[in-house]
């Protein structure tokens, strides 16, 4: 399942999920509620979002909310068994994938050697 976050509010919605998780999607849903509010609409506010794939997500359903074969990943960082893929839309949008390096797409691990 891929649940898309774009404040501190929606991290209460995840499952539990462990400690370097949670870490690694707070980091990220803190700098978008700093930087772009707390009550913005995601879909169409600056800031964009974070995509978290449980592990177990196969690409068609992260593509079902972003479709990373038509953008370019950014960059890509590894934290253990987490893989967190960076997309830049535009100057005031980004998306960023947090999932298991074992499910991630292709697309996205190719960049990690890199």
């Amino acid at each position: 399942m891929v649940y898309k976050i774009g404040n501190l509010a929606d991290l209460r919605k995840l499952p539990l999920v462990d400690d370097a998780t949670m870490k690694l999607l707070y980091h990220h849903a803190r700098m978008l509620s700093a930087e772009y509010g707390e009550n913005r609409n995601v879909n169409e506010s600056d800031g964009g979002f974070i995509l978290y794939a449980e592990p177990g997500t196969n690409t068609n359903e992260l593509k079902a909310f972003f479709d990373i074969s038509k953008h370019t990943v950014e960059y890509v960082n590894t934290y253990g068994s987490l893989c967190e893929g960076y997309y830049l839309l535009n100057n005031d949008f980004a998306v960023v994938i947090v999932m298991s390096i074992d499910d991630t797409p292709m697309e996205i691990r190719n960049e990690i050697d890199k």
